[in-house]
């Protein structure tokens, strides 16, 4: 196997790009270190997951689920499941109105 750094270079770009966005993890990531609650196990959690996940589908895991109907059809059927129940919970969120408040102690 051969070391291509410009591979490598876009690969990281590609990652960087995908961290930086916020999404629903980056923001409960952000929301657990302004309320200074278990910060440090959030990070490793997540940390660990993104990089098993990537190095799932840098071994060929969607072509293993791709060459299983069995597996394509728990992937297409667990993606619609959770993609209904996380817009569900969106919706709800909206309607309760809920936000993070942060508030700022005047300094003395």
């Amino acid at each position: 196997m051969v070391f291509d750094l410009v591979v490598f270079t876009k690969a990281l770009g590609l990652c960087a790009a995908l961290i930086m966005a916020i999404g629903a993890q980056n923001a409960y990531v952000l929301k657990m270190g302004v309320q200074k609650q278990h910060l440090l196990l959030t990070l490793a959690v997540c940390i660990t997951l993104d990089g098993l996940l990537i190095t799932a589908g840098v071994l060929g895991m969607g072509v293993l689920v791709q060459s299983s109907p069995i597996l394509m059809s728990i992937a297409r059927w667990g993606g619609a499941a959770f993609l209904l129940c996380y817009g569900l919970r969106s919706w709800a969120a909206i309607l309760r109105r809920n936000t993070l408040q942060v508030e700022v102690q005047p300094e003395a």
